[in-house]
C-alpha cells in the first residue's frame, strides 16, 4: 500500500497557458510590427529615389543655366574687347549716341516722301481702293519725310487694304503725335 496524493495542475497550466498567450502576442505583435516597419522603408525607398531625381534635374538645370551664364559672359568680354574707343576729336554728342562717324540725316520733300511711301507700300495695296492714296499721302505727311519713318510704316501699310486699316494708322499716329511733341530735340540733338 501506498500514499497518494494529489497536486493540482490547475495552476500550473494556467500559467503556462498565459506564458504561452503572451509569447504569440508579442510574436504577432513583432510580424505587424515588422510589416509596417517594410511598408514605411518602401516609402522612405521612394521619396528618396524621387528626391534623388529632382536633385538631379535641378542640378542640370543649373549646370544648364550656368553654361549659358558663361557663354553670355565670354560674348560679352568679346563684344567689350572688340568696342573701338571714341576717338577725342569725335563730339560728346556723337559719342553719348554711340555714333563715331555720324551722318546728317535730312528729311525728304513732300513729293520724294510720298514716293519713297508709296514703294514701299506697294501698288497692290494702294491700288485696292480709290481712296487708298489720298489716305496714304496723309500718313507719309504725318512722317514729317523722315526717311526711316517712311520706311517702317510703309512697309507695316503694305498689307493694309482696307480704308478702316488707313483711317485707323492716321488715328494712331495723330495721337502717338501728340504724345511725342517736343521729342525732336532729344532724338536730334544736333
Amino acid at each position: 500500500m501506498g500514499i497518494s496524493f494529489s497536486i493540482p495542475c490547475d495552476p500550473c497550466i494556467n500559467k503556462i497557458s498565459n506564458w504561452s498567450d503572451e509569447k504569440v502576442a508579442c510574436i504577432h505583435n513583432l510580424e505587424k510590427n515588422l510589416t509596417a516597419l517594410v511598408t514605411t522603408m518602401e516609402e522612405l525607398k521612394a521619396k528618396r529615389d524621387d528626391l534623388s531625381k529632382r536633385v538631379t534635374r535641378d542640378e542640370d538645370r543649373g549646370q544648364q543655366r550656368l553654361a549659358e551664364i558663361e557663354r553670355l559672359e565670354s560674348r560679352f568680354q568679346q563684344h567689350k574687347t572688340d568696342a573701338k574707343l571714341p576717338s577725342p576729336l569725335v563730339p560728346k554728342k556723337y559719342v553719348i549716341m554711340g555714333v563715331e562717324d555720324p551722318m546728317e540725316v535730312q528729311c525728304l520733300a513732300d513729293n520724294e516722301a510720298f514716293d519713297l511711301f508709296q514703294k514701299k507700300v506697294g501698288q497692290r495695296t494702294l491700288g485696292s481702293h480709290p481712296e487708298i492714296p489720298e489716305l496714304a499721302r496723309i500718313v507719309a505727311k504725318k512722317c514729317c519725310g523722315l526717311p526711316l519713318a517712311l520706311n517702317v510704316i510703309g512697309e507695316t501699310m503694305s498689307c493694309k487694304r482696307t480704308i478702316q486699316e488707313w483711317r485707323h494708322a492716321i488715328d494712331v499716329l495723330t495721337s502717338y503725335a501728340i504724345e511725342f511733341s517736343g521729342m525732336e530735340d532729344k532724338i536730334l540733338p544736333f
